[in-house]
């Protein structure tokens, strides 16, 4: 199944950074049928945008994670702890962007990201 985002504007990766209220943030995942996922997205085509990167709407990345020795990380993850950190890199695949991206959980649950931008060599 695939949503037809066609008549969604595009969104770079840059203007996608600078958006302040997605780096403070709860996060909440929802599986919804097939009709119900077309009814939201009509519901928020007005307020909805869509990643393009290099005038590709689709594409693949890459990601890796980082941690330590120990997986202090990963431990918190899994045992729930409310204040934890995450580390990981993610490669846009066709491109030479790379973002680094620095997640902490904050208080309430909230996400607190931390994210850099760069070409492949740079970073």
């Amino acid at each position: 199944m695939s949503v037809d985002t066609a008549h969604l504007p595009g969104l770079s990766l840059t203007e996608l950074s600078a958006a302040s209220s997605l780096q403070a943030r709860q996060d909440r995942k929802y599986v919804l049928s097939e009709y119900l996922l077309e009814q939201v997205m009509a519901e928020l085509a007005d307020r909805v945008a869509v990643l393009e990167i290099d005038g590709a709407r689709g594409c693949t990345y890459a990601t890796t994670y980082y941690d330590t020795r120990g997986l202090l990380c990963y431990r918190q993850h899994t045992q729930d702890v409310r204040r934890r950190l995450m580390a990981h890199t993610r490669t846009y695949v066709g491109s030479a962007l790379v973002r680094l991206e620095l997640k902490a959980k904050g208080p309430g649950g909230q996400t607190i990201k931390h994210a850099l931008d760069h070409s492949t060599p740079h970073l």
